[in-house]
């Protein structure tokens, strides 16, 4: 798997970072697709047989010199498999910044944290709790939460769009996650929109000073207010 790529110590003084990035292998791309397309009228576009040179040749016409790639697994078990092709496609495209992860069910997410951060040298931790079916209180994350949490390692979370998912708001547990962690490196993507006002995160901000947001897919909808 090689890409023709410029490596990032090439970036410019003002870099362009696209935060929010899911370069994946064929297959859960394609699923990917075809699972938002109704309700995303410009993925229509999109050919179910994008292929990733195509994915990086966009990015680079948008003039994206480094992204954080994400890639989580739907099941146990996949997890170690998924963390070391993050780290196969970083090593072949040197604008990737990967993000490993792991599933609520697997059974030795210690070790998976371990290979993660220690072997596999990925950024941090990408969660998507609706899709991966669990909730940022689950016990069985606990430890793993604590970990990162005193390893300072970098979690994104996916948050927001609860009707879309057919899900409950995560608003609450947003807030009980950050009081039980405050020390952890917590990124929330998408804002919990639209269950939360825009206007109250800069209280949440600036009571926990480890909290970052990840403005993806929400500016679109913002008023120029």
């Amino acid at each position: 798997m090689q890409y023709k790529t410029e490596k990032k110590k090439n970036m410019s003084p003002q870099h362009k970072v696209d935060a929010h990035v899911h370069i994946m292998t064929h297959r859960r791309v394609r699923g990917g697709i075809k699972w938002v397309r109704p309700v995303a009228p410009d993925y229509e576009n999109l050919s179910l047989d994008v292929t990733t040179e195509q994915l990086l040749n966009h990015l680079a016409e948008e003039g994206v010199e480094a992204f954080y790639n994400f890639f989580y697994p739907l099941k146990p078990g996949e997890s170690e498999e998924i963390n070391e092709w993050q780290r196969t496609f970083a090593n072949s495209c040197p604008q990737a910044i990967p993000f490993a992860s792991l599933h609520a069910a697997d059974e030795n997410k210690s070790a998976l944290v371990s290979q993660a951060l220690d072997h596999l040298h990925l950024a941090g931790f990408k969660f998507h709790p609706y899709i991966q079916g669990f909730d940022l209180m689950d016990n069985r994350l606990s430890p793993v939460f604590q970990e990162l949490e005193e390893r300072q390692c970098p979690v994104v979370f996916h948050t927001g769009f609860s009707e879309f998912y057919r899900q409950h708001s995560m608003v609450e547990d947003t807030i009980n996650f950050l009081k039980r962690y405050p020390r952890m490196k917590t990124i929330v993507a998408h804002m919990l929109y639209l269950d939360l006002p825009i206007a109250d995160w800069p209280q949440l901000l600036e009571e926990y000073p480890h909290l970052y947001l990840d403005i993806t897919n929400i500016l679109p909808y913002c008023s120029s207010d």
